[in-house]
């Protein structure tokens, strides 16, 4: 009985040494240069236009007011991206601790990937 009870607490204790930070499956379309402005969440739908949409949620983890510049690279169904005049940079100011909600359409229909670019 005793050695059960130890057992037990045996696999306890290595489950509580596991690892608990989740990765979401998303994030591998961010490429992030940026310590304190994070991506907390992101989606993507079809627009009413049939049009690939990215919206995501930015987080500024400090007490201070960031700014920071991202952009969208869409990607065609060979993995090719594609150049487009939406393609510039965008500057984003954030204020302490708060939150801003990006969202971005694809510029044509050959738009079926993308990677989120933040710095």
């Amino acid at each position: 009985m005793l050695k059960i009870a130890l057992g037990y607490i045996f696999i306890l204790m290595l489950a509580g040494c596991s690892s608990s930070d989740f990765v979401p499956s998303w994030q591998y379309k961010i490429k992030n240069t940026s310590d304190s402005i994070k991506v907390i969440e992101l989606s993507e739908f079809l627009s009413q236009s049939k049009l690939l949409q990215v919206s995501f949620n930015v987080k500024n983890g400090s007490k201070i007011t960031k700014k920071f510049r991202y952009k969208i690279v869409w990607f065609d169904n060979q993995k090719q991206p594609i150049d487009t005049l939406l393609s510039n940079w965008k500057n984003v100011a954030i204020s302490g601790n708060n939150n801003v909600y990006l969202s971005v359409i694809a510029p044509n229909e050959n738009a079926v990937n993308y990677k989120v670019l933040i710095n």
